[in-house]
């Protein structure tokens, strides 16, 4: 996990892991909630997801929001988790968009396999996995 980041052991639930994050960016009466916050869950002592959440106000009313994290990670073992979060709402529209930048462990092997799948068909109606 990044530097900082803590599992929060009143967010473990059984069979389905806890959340854990900076607590030093908690919100709180004097530190206002404003920008995203970058959330990682483990699971029996493995990270098994990681997330965004989001404050209504940054991502509702009439103003433009947007913002960028860069992550370094403590230990890491993991090589595919996101080095960089990105996060924009555009007002006129109403629509956020979220971004998580890094390398991908399934990308590579999922082209590899269409390939390899076009590759192997003689049927010209099996289309190889390309639709």
């Amino acid at each position: 996990m990044p530097a900082g980041f803590e599992i929060d052991p009143l967010s473990m639930i059984p069979l389905m892991g806890a959340h854990g994050w900076d607590f030093s960016n908690q919100p709180s009466p004097t530190n206002p909630w404003v920008e995203p916050v970058y959330m990682m869950g483990s699971y029996n002592g493995d990270i098994v997801f990681f997330e965004t959440m989001i404050p209504h106000a940054f991502m509702s009313g009439d103003t433009d929001s947007q913002y960028e994290e860069e992550f370094t990670y403590v230990g890491q073992t993991i090589d595919a988790l996101p080095s960089k979060k990105s996060v924009t709402y555009d007002s006129s529209t109403g629509k956020t968009t979220i971004v998580f930048e890094g390398k991908s462990n399934v990308c590579p092997k999922a082209k590899a396999k269409s390939k390899k799948s076009k590759a192997k068909s003689k049927n010209p109606k099996n289309h190889g996995g390309d639709f």
